[in-house]
């Protein structure tokens, strides 16, 4: 759980961000939303289901920024 909480703030976060075409001003993803998402949404050992749902929800946020 800590690894992948170190992951995701370190180097996922940031690249999904940068991907989607959004600034950390933009976009704060929390530790307790960053918990939730590891604990309800990865079941996997590794870090690739973690990767994608970032990149679903910081995608999202750019529509939504967008359209609005």
């Amino acid at each position: 759980m800590e690894e992948k909480t170190d992951i995701a703030k370190k180097h996922l976060i940031q690249r999904a961000l940068v991907d989607s075409g959004m600034h950390e001003q933009n976009l704060t993803i929390g530790d307790d939303v960053l918990r939730d998402i590891i604990l309800s949404y990865t079941r996997e050992s590794g870090v690739r289901q973690l990767e994608r749902t970032i990149n679903k929800l910081c995608s999202k946020a750019a529509r939504e920024l967008v359209e609005n």
